[in-house]
């Protein structure tokens, strides 16, 4: 119920199908988002899916990936199998760039993962950055030149990081001086 074997574009004002594509595996639905004029989609299992497959051998190793659609004809324009972890995608339309990563928290599906965050090109799915070992509540919120994770209940948020180089980005303390 979180994710779905395709995607099908519509012209909304007469219903007509415009086009259609099939997921390799599924495509999430927190991992569809739009920006460019391309729709960008990860494809991959939810966790307690591939877990349940994998236990009764009906699935091999799965290769994932992210893949970008052109929104008015649904032809693929580039698709990045690396690195495929998260369960969540945004797009930044003033730089141009995808992040992928998590939505975990209290109130999401366990599915959901809160680790590792990765930005890419949306042009050609080139990686400008990755953090594998990045720990967070999510869903992360883009704003201007910040990704910007969630603070879970009775648990300590894990801040605010630069999305053009991932690094975290710290606020100098007005009294002692000192950035945190």
């Amino acid at each position: 119920m979180s994710a779905s074997n395709g995607l099908v574009a519509f012209d909304r004002h007469t219903g007509k199908v415009i086009w259609q594509q099939l997921s390799q595996y599924s495509f999430l639905h927190n991992g569809i988002v739009a920006g460019a004029g391309r729709v960008y989609c990860l494809d991959k299992l939810p966790q307690s899916i591939e877990a349940d497959l994998q236990t009764r051998g009906m699935l091999a190793t799965p290769i994932y990936r992210i893949v970008a659609f052109d929104l008015e004809t649904g032809t693929q324009q580039w698709e990045n199998q690396e690195n495929i972890f998260g369960t969540w995608l945004s797009y930044s339309e003033k730089y141009d760039l995808l992040l992928q990563a998590g939505a975990r928290g209290s109130d999401r599906l366990k599915d959901e993962v809160g680790d590792g965050m990765a930005a890419y090109r949306s042009d050609d799915g080139t990686v400008v950055w990755h953090d594998p070992e990045r720990s967070y509540s999510g869903p992360c919120i883009l704003h201007n030149d910040l990704v910007l994770t969630n603070v879970n209940s009775y648990q300590k948020s894990s801040g605010a990081y630069n999305l053009l180089d991932g690094s975290p980005h710290l606020v100098e303390n007005p009294i002692t001086g000192v950035k945190h």
